[in-house]
């Protein structure tokens, strides 16, 4: 019911769900939500096969997606004609189909948390209520008492003057003085707070902080996208409002707590479209304050000159697992790969300067008994210039690199169409032994013991990576 739920709002089914309280009438309601959704199924499935034979992995996996919500939302409808309208009608009065409502701009309102005793970002224009407060309530009218009736005195009565019989001489015609050509000052802003304390979906006090104040930033491109700039190039932006960040809360639509951000909202669309239109995947929405929470923070936000990391895990993402290579075997006991189970990505960056960046990536997998695992693994932006468009050189390096670690034991997995990185899967020792499933602080210790390791990665990489080598293993072993 979560999922159809969820459906309902992610694709604007919400009005016509409302009409189908009650029976018979719900039941031709919902012939239209049916044609509709079916539709939208077929064109989402052809879209992803398009896109998978266009080895488009990841554009595949989101059309999927969309045709299974779909398919959720055209059986829904199917039954409930065949049950001539009971079935909805029975789930919408008991409170378990939840229908959004939709806001002014038509867009779907998912209930948010409350936020009560917020401080606002920025100023809201005059004679608005900040922070979520209700106005105060007006005084009460109280008329004035009446002016007491007193006629005014008479005018004296004086003749006018008798006009001269000269005229005045005319006066001299002197020019006003120019004005000053200085423009008056702009008027002072106060800068915004350091921090923050907001109510999270929990009920829990939580602290954000300020993360980069409005106004002119450069940021350098990691991505061959914006208005024909190449990668590296450093453009100029503004940021109209103040951007926060949570090391742990729980906002918006949030399943778990974790780092996010929160920012204007039309900044939020500036750096999507500066960066790259997938940058914030679906891990986003708009909060009652009209601001937007981000839980999917992408590393291109650090080449923001002064955009400084919390050096904490951050999310990236959760996507299935599986290999892009046709040769790859999955000879764990876990079968994480071959069953592509989901994944969460798991960034910690270190800042070497304004455009300097180091990020080290885990990935965080659960099994069908709730068992908790974490696999090390490397980001592709450090052997492909455009992850999203790897050229044949590029691609045949990654291959000779998974190729030679698996001389070494290392059993690597390419999952740049899901996830943008190659994944150390597997350790096997001694070929008698069987394979184990390696952890990010086995990897930090073979960095250590075995140069050769670390020179197949190299050999593949479009750039130095001695100081990604120094912050894994600074990160997940804690010594040099």
């Amino acid at each position: 019911m979560h999922f159809l739920n969820r459906s309902i709002e992610d694709h604007g089914y919400s009005n016509r769900y409302h009409c189908q309280r009650f029976p018979f009438v719900g039941a031709a309601a919902s012939v239209t939500p049916t044609l509709l959704s079916g539709a939208e199924t077929l064109i989402h499935l052809f879209r992803a096969t398009i896109d998978g034979i266009s080895c488009k992995r990841k554009e595949a996996s989101a059309e999927f997606w969309a045709a299974r919500d779909h398919s959720l939302i055209f059986l829904d409808n199917v039954l409930n004609i065949c049950t001539l309208g009971g079935l909805n009608s029975i789930l919408l009065n008991a409170g378990l189909l939840k229908p959004g409502q939709r806001n002014e701009n038509g867009r779907e309102q998912r209930p948010q948390g409350g936020f009560p005793n917020q401080p606002p970002l920025g100023n809201g224009p005059p004679g608005q209520p900040q922070n979520g407060m209700s106005p105060p309530p007006p005084l009460p009218s109280v008329p004035p008492p009446p002016l007491p009736s007193v006629p005014p005195p008479p005018l004296p009565s004086v003749p006018p003057p008798p006009p001269p019989s000269v005229p005045p001489p005319p006066l001299p015609s002197v020019p006003p003085p120019p004005l000053p050509s200085v423009p008056p000052p702009p008027p002072p802003s106060s800068p915004p707070p350091q921090s923050i304390v907001w109510q999270d979906l929990d009920g829990n006090q939580v602290q954000g902080q300020l993360k980069l104040s409005p106004g002119k930033q450069q940021i350098q491109l990691q991505h061959d996208r914006y208005q024909g700039h190449a990668k590296g190039a450093i453009i100029e932006i503004t940021t109209l409002g103040p951007i926060y960040s949570f090391s742990r809360a729980r906002l918006g639509n949030m399943q778990t707590k974790g780092a996010c951000l929160v920012m204007d909202a039309r900044d939020f669309y500036a750096i999507q479209k500066t960066i790259h239109s997938g940058a914030f995947g679906g891990d986003y929405c708009q909060l009652p304050t009209g601001q937007m929470a981000v839980w999917k923070i992408p590393a291109d936000l650090l080449y923001i000159a002064n955009f400084e990391p919390d050096q904490v895990a951050v999310s990236v993402g959760e996507y299935q697992l599986f290999s892009d290579l046709d040769n790859f075997v999955d000879r764990s006991l876990n079968q994480f790969v071959r069953q592509s189970f989901p994944a969460t990505k798991f960034r910690i960056d270190k800042k070497c300067g304004p455009h300097v960046i180091e990020s080290v990536h885990y990935f965080h997998v659960q099994d069908q008994n709730g068992q908790n695992y974490y696999l090390p693994g490397i980001s592709t932006g450090n052997f492909f210039q455009n992850f999203n468009d790897p050229t044949p050189e590029e691609w045949g390096k990654v291959q000779t690199m998974i190729e030679t670690l698996k001389g070494f034991g290392i059993e690597g997995c390419l999952c740049n169409g899901a996830h943008h990185a190659v994944i150390f899967y597997t350790y096997l020792k001694n070929p008698s032994d069987s394979p184990i499933l390696l952890h990010p602080r086995d990897v930090a210790n073979l960095l250590q013991e075995d140069a050769r390791i670390f020179q197949a990665i190299q050999n593949a990489a479009n750039k130095d990576l001695t100081n990604w080598r120094a912050a894994f293993i600074e990160t997940f072993n804690k010594r040099q």
